[in-house]
């Protein structure tokens, strides 16, 4: 339902099960390179993965893919964002979503 909110078109869903996330890639390595694939022979723009990655699994997917990698939070401020009317809204999503990037580098906020 996310991805049809965003409007985007989904074109091949690939499922997968881990007992603990890779830590690389999230996926493990066969299922990168099933889903790197996949968006070859289906020219996906962009690769949503229902769960949160971190920012250097998201790098590193979006080398491996060569496509935008968005994970369920980066989807859902995806939405928001094409969806905020004011500026404060606007605002609002963009300081959202460059925290959401920053996750990774600041483990910790101010004391």
């Amino acid at each position: 339902m996310l991805v049809s909110s965003s409007g985007v078109d989904a074109l091949q869903v690939v499922v997968g099960s881990r007992q603990s996330p890779h830590p690389k890639y999230f996926v493990g390595e066969g299922k990168a390179q099933e889903i790197a694939e996949t968006v070859q022979h289906v020219g996906a723009d962009v690769v949503i993965f229902n769960h949160t990655l971190s920012a250097a699994q998201e790098r590193n997917l979006e080398q491996r893919f060569k496509c935008r990698v968005l994970d369920r939070t980066g989807l859902i401020l995806d939405i928001f964002a094409q969806r905020a009317r004011t500026h404060e809204g606007k605002l609002q999503v963009e300081l959202a979503q460059l925290r959401h990037l920053s996750t990774d580098s600041c483990v910790a906020g101010p004391p």
